[in-house]
């Protein structure tokens, strides 16, 4: 890429510049570790601005059938919607790969904000910390996907722009990846009870690559990006109905702050 950019190019990265923080919103890293002290001593419990859908399942029923096979995605029809297939595995640097591609990886042209917002539910699980009745589960992940509904996902105007210009967003792994201590932000034994209870932190490295329809023109650009979000594998409460037991990994919170 030569160093001057004609007019159309400079319009075009403006274009997926806003594409990319409409969906994700960078801030700061001081704000993840202030996030951690507060979901590590209580439930940080907001007023939901929109509403997630709950379960009136009994917790007790997340457990699988043993006589069906699992096989190895929870629903390998996502990815002919242009999503990434959410692993069952115990793998915690496998899921956390996969799990921060899903966050970012999107196809406006067979997905609309409705049917994201429930694929991105399904990634994630129950925090136990807060209790273990069903009203208190669902209260806490309840919250935890309003964040992610109104701080990342976003509002429905913006996705009517990623429409517009029939955008499609594909995360892909860049060899980046830190769990709990690899983060040189967090002091020594501050993450200590979040990892007794098998609560890791951890930051994925992503190259973003979108494309756009633009006045005709097909215009792609590629840029890196990391997604930080908490897993839980040992312990886990998978949300039924789902093809996960607990043991399995599940996304515990992903943070609206991301390391850029």
């Amino acid at each position: 890429m030569t160093n001057e950019r004609t007019e159309a190019q400079q319009k075009t990265r403006r274009l997926i510049a806003i594409i990319l923080v409409v969906l994700l919103g960078l801030a700061a890293v001081v704000a993840i570790v202030l996030s951690l002290v507060s979901a590590s001593s209580n439930s940080g419990s907001t007023e939901p601005t929109d509403s997630a859908s709950g379960t009136e399942t009994s917790p007790a029923e997340a457990t699988a059938d043993p006589g069906d096979p699992r096989g190895e995605v929870v629903d390998s029809t996502v990815t002919e919607q242009g999503l990434v297939a959410q692993p069952i595995t115990d793998d915690m640097r496998e899921y956390a790969i996969e799990a921060a591609k899903a966050l970012v990886t999107v196809d406006s042209t067979k997905v609309d904000r409705t049917q994201f917002k429930e694929y991105i539910a399904g990634w994630v699980g129950y925090d136990q910390r807060y209790g273990t009745e069903l009203s208190e589960l669902e209260s806490v992940r309840s919250d935890r996907l309003n964040e992610i509904y109104n701080r990342l996902i976003g509002d429905t105007s913006r996705w009517d722009l990623l429409a517009r210009d029939n955008s499609v967003i594909v995360g892909a792994f860049a060899d980046d990846l830190k769990v709990d201590y690899d983060h040189a932000t967090f002091d020594d034994g501050s993450l200590d009870d979040l990892i007794a209870v098998d609560l890791h932190t951890i930051t994925v490295g992503l190259e973003i690559t979108t494309t756009a329809d633009q006045s005709g023109n097909s215009l792609e650009i590629t840029d890196p990006l990391s997604v930080s979000m908490q897993i839980q594998c040992k312990g886990s409460y998978p949300v039924p109905p789902t093809t996960q037991a607990p043991g399995d990994c599940t996304v515990i919170r992903y943070f609206p702050e991301f390391f850029n």
